[in-house]
């Protein structure tokens, strides 16, 4: 099948992304032992990216951000512009069964406006995956199925306490830009909630 020159250039931008988890200085921010150190058994390691989709024609981008997280031992991690239509038959599904070919045990929570959406593409969206034995803790979650901002997870820590972990995307643009862009969408999800003239930012 071929790919819009569109469609290439999401590809490769996602593509760059992703590849920068391979390198020493691939985060913006960084907290704790770096991700090139081997996690030991009291790390939590936690990983936020923005992908700019995941959607390829086979999920090639999604088992590849898979492969690179387990890769980087990450226990919880957020993505931000999933751009895919969680709505669409089999996304979910999809979503679900790749991350459990690399993690035997896996929770995942994905999200995108609410604005009716044909096909699988759709800009935008946020969401997040807890793995491995760490899943036993999540007793929360939850996602924003109006805009598409943010998924969350609730895990349970030591003496009752509970951790709230957060994927969010915040759009920049200031105005619509086109049908299809989470801006537009953002936009006239507001307006169907009565919304005079709003700002999605």
């Amino acid at each position: 099948m071929e790919q819009s020159p569109q469609d290439q250039s999401d590809n490769t931008s996602g593509q760059l992304h992703l590849d920068k988890m391979c390198q020493p200085d691939g985060l913006d921010h960084g907290f704790g032992n770096a991700l090139e150190q081997k996690a030991n058994n009291r790390t939590f390691r936690v990983y936020f990216q923005n992908v700019n989709s995941i959607k390829s024609t086979r999920w090639e981008k999604w088992l590849h951000t898979c492969t690179l997280i387990k890769k980087k031992e990450v226990d919880l991690f957020g993505i931000a512009k999933i751009g895919i239509n969680p709505k669409f038959p089999q996304a979910t599904e999809e979503v679900s069964q790749i991350a459990h070919h690399n993690w035997t045990h896996a929770i995942t929570t994905l999200t995108n406006t609410q604005q009716d959406q044909r096909g699988l593409p759709q800009r935008g969206g946020t969401s997040m995956a807890t793995t491995k034995h760490w899943i036993s803790r999540v007793v929360e979650k939850c996602q924003d199925n109006k805009l598409g901002r943010w998924t969350y997870h609730v895990l349970r820590g030591k003496n009752k306490h509970q951790v709230v972990f957060v994927s969010a995307y915040r759009i920049c643009q200031h105005r619509v830009s086109g049908p299809t862009t989470a801006a537009t969408q953002q936009w006239l999800s507001l307006v169907k909630d009565g919304h005079g003239d709003p700002n999605p930012c």
